[in-house]
């Protein structure tokens, strides 16, 4: 199992171990291997630099359900990392629904979930979608005329620089 993605190493002057951009978000493609593959998989990695990311295994499917809103993936994979790697990582294969959840920083085992994962929706997601509904049917029905455009200024200056005031 490869559960390492490597950060930022970048420590403050003061020799802070903690990074510049604490409490950031980013996504980083990592290659993973993953059980039904024979070598090394380009993934999409959600890093998330907060010393409280990832807390717990409830906290990483929280996370994990906000991203499966906005994106369809077969595998997802959050990490928390630290100057040293990686502090934490939650990784979810969609297809077996089973996670894992791994607190390397405080030398836990992996811990494996089961848990089915749905789309959530957020209160205005219904509404979204019948303003959606409404719009396709407004521009099937709809026929707006064709306007052909009026001669411009330009057109007819050929973007001619306007010429100086007399005496200057």
């Amino acid at each position: 199992m490869d559960a390492t993605v490597r950060g930022p190493t970048h420590r403050r002057a003061q020799g802070n171990q903690d990074y510049d951009n604490r409490d950031s978000l980013r996504f980083e493609k990592i290659n993973v291997r993953r059980v039904q593959f024979d070598g090394p998989v380009a993934v999409v990695c959600l890093v998330v630099n907060a010393e409280t990311a990832l807390a717990s295994p409830d906290v990483a499917v929280s996370i994990l359900q906000e991203w499966v809103r906005f994106e369809e993936l077969d595998y997802y994979r959050i990490a928390s990392p630290d100057c040293n790697g990686t502090r934490r990582v939650f990784f979810y294969e969609v297809a077996e629904s089973i996670g894992v959840y791994w607190a390397r920083d405080r030398g836990e085992d992996p811990v494996d979930l089961k848990v089915p994962i749905s789309k959530r929706t957020a209160r205005w997601d219904p509404i979204l979608s019948q303003l959606h509904t409404i719009a396709q049917k407004v521009d099937a029905e709809l026929v707006l005329p064709v306007q052909v455009a009026a001669p411009s200024y330009f057109s007819d200056h050929q973007h001619s620089a306007p010429s100086e005031p007399a005496g200057s």
